[in-house]
C-alpha cells in the first residue's frame, strides 16, 4: 500500500510538472511573438547595459524608445526595410560599379591616391577600391586626388564617377526610400479613414448613418457594436457544440470555414426604412420607364398606321390626277381632230 501511495503521489508529480512545463512553453512562445513585450525586453536590456557597461547603451535605448513609441518613426524605418531587396541589389550594383572605377583608378590614377602630406591611399587594389568608396561621403571624388590634372581621361574619370555614382545611383536608392514611405503614409491614411468613417460590421459610411439614422456614432456602439461581435464569437468557442442554437450552429460553422456571409455586410435595421423607401422610389422610376417605353411603343405603331394611311391616299390621289390629265390630253386631242374635219 505504501508503494501504491508513492507511484501515485510520484504520478501526481510527474503530470503536474508535465502541467507546468507545458503552461511555462506556451507562455514563452506567446511571449516571444509578442512585439510590446520584446520591445520592453529589449529596452530592459539596454538600461542595464547602460548601468554596467558603457553610456552608450542608452542612446541607442533612447533611440530605441522613441522608434517603439512612435508610428511615423516605425513608418520611416518601414520604408527602408520594405523594399529591402530592391535597395539590396542597387546597392550591390552601384558598388560593383564602384568597384571598375577603383580599378580604372588604380592602373591610371593611382600615384594621384594620396593625402597632402603624402600618405598613400591606393596601395592594392582592395584599398583603392575603399577609398573610392569612401568619396560617397565627401561628394566627390577629387576631393582625395591630390592633382589638377586636366587631360581628357582624368576629367571623364571625375565625371563618370560624379554622374554614375554620385547622382544616378544614390537619387535612385533615395528615390525607392521616398516612394516607400510615401506608399506607407497613403495606406496608413486610407485605414485611419476607414476605421473612422465606416462601419466595422457592415461597412456602410458614416455619411448614410448621419443623413438616414440618430448617427454613425449611435450606429457603432449599439447596433454594430463591434466588442459585441467578439464577445458572441468567443461564446462559441466556450459553449458545447451539443448545446448550440440553430444560429449558434450556423454561424459556428461560417467561423470553422472562415465564411463572413453572416456579418450583416452592407445591412442595417435602422436603414431598412430608407432601403424601403428607396426600393420603392426605384420601383416607381422603373414602372415609369416601362409605362413611358410602352406609350412611345404604343405611340411609333400609331405613326406608322398613319404613315400607311397616308401613303395610301396619296398614291390614290396621285392616281386620278393621272387619270384626269390622261382625260384632259383625250378630249382636247378629239376637239383638234373636230376643227380639222370642220376646216376641211
Amino acid at each position: 500500500k505504501k508503494k501504491k501511495k508513492k507511484n501515485t503521489s510520484l504520478k501526481l508529480i510527474l503530470k503536474l510538472t508535465i502541467s507546468i512545463l507545458k503552461i511555462i512553453s506556451k507562455a514563452t512562445y506567446y511571449l516571444l511573438r509578442d512585439y510590446g513585450f520584446l520591445a520592453e525586453a529589449i529596452l530592459l536590456g539596454l538600461g542595464v547595459l547602460g548601468l554596467c557597461n558603457t553610456l552608450l547603451f542608452f542612446s541607442i535605448h533612447l533611440t530605441f524608445y522613441m522608434v517603439e513609441t512612435s508610428k511615423d518613426l516605425q513608418n520611416v524605418l518601414r520604408s527602408v526595410t520594405l523594399n529591402g531587396r530592391s535597395l539590396l541589389l542597387t546597392a550591390i550594383f552601384g558598388v560593383v560599379l564602384i568597384y571598375m572605377m577603383a580599378i580604372w583608378a588604380f592602373v591610371r590614377f593611382r600615384d594621384l591616391y594620396a593625402t597632402e602630406d603624402g600618405a598613400e591611399r591606393c596601395e592594392n587594389l582592395l584599398h583603392c577600391t575603399v577609398s573610392t568608396l569612401l568619396v560617397i561621403c565627401e561628394g566627390d571624388i577629387g576631393g582625395i586626388l591630390n592633382s589638377d590634372r586636366v587631360d581628357i581621361e582624368f576629367i571623364l574619370f571625375r565625371l563618370g564617377y560624379f554622374a554614375i555614382i554620385i547622382t544616378i545611383m544614390l537619387n535612385i536608392i533615395f528615390g525607392i526610400i521616398l516612394d516607400t514611405f510615401g506608399e506607407l503614409r497613403s495606406t496608413k491614411a486610407e485605414i485611419e479613414d476607414d476605421i473612422q468613417n465606416k462601419c466595422f460590421i457592415c461597412s456602410i459610411d458614416r455619411y448614410t448613418f448621419e443623413r438616414y439614422t440618430a448617427g454613425f456614432e449611435v450606429h457603432v456602439k449599439t447596433e454594430h457594436n463591434m466588442w459585441q461581435y467578439l464577445f458572441f464569437m468567443v461564446h462559441l468557442s466556450n459553449k458545447d457544440v451539443n448545446d448550440f442554437t440553430g444560429p449558434e450552429s450556423y454561424v459556428s460553422d461560417c467561423i470553422a470555414r472562415k465564411d463572413i456571409t453572416w456579418f450583416p455586410i452592407n445591412q442595417a435595421i435602422t436603414l431598412r426604412e430608407h432601403h424601403r423607401l428607396e426600393k420603392e422610389a426605384q420601383d416607381e422610376v422603373i414602372n415609369a420607364v416601362q409605362s413611358t417605353k410602352k406609350h412611345t411603343k404604343d405611340l411609333a405603331s400609331q405613326l406608322s398606321k398613319m404613315q400607311i394611311e397616308f401613303t395610301t391616299q396619296l398614291t390614290k390621289i396621285q392616281n386620278q390626277i393621272n387619270s384626269l390629265k390622261s382625260g384632259h390630253v383625250d378630249e382636247s386631242i378629239r376637239g383638234s381632230r373636230t376643227n380639222q374635219e370642220t376646216n376641211k
